[in-house]
């Protein structure tokens, strides 16, 4: 059954504070490859520039993430510094093929 779950308001940034935006470039192609969902994303964030929007773009393919049910799985694991920036970000964008 559904519940309706309690409303808070959140901080909208002043006017003129640029945006952060994180995208998690989802691709199967590792950096050193030509990639279309990074074709794609490149298009959206440098049309998103003039908006005053900071971007970050992280290609999932490239990281460390153990399959798991906990935050960290490994020492050298990549999820919870992502997790940080996803915190800290206005805006996310899950670039998928």
């Amino acid at each position: 059954m559904y519940t309706i779950k309690p409303c808070a308001s959140c901080d909208m940034p002043a006017p003129g504070t640029p945006l952060k935006a994180l995208v998690l470039s989802c691709s199967l192609k590792h950096q050193d490859q030509l990639s279309n969902t990074e074709e794609l994303t490149n298009l959206v964030l440098e049309n998103m520039k003039g908006h005053q929007v900071e971007s970050e773009v992280i290609r999932i393919a490239d990281k460390n993430i153990p399959v798991g049910l906990t935050f960290r799985e490994s020492p050298d694991d990549d999820w919870p510094d992502i997790v940080t920036k996803l915190k800290a970000s206005d805006i996310v964008i899950f670039a998928t093929p």
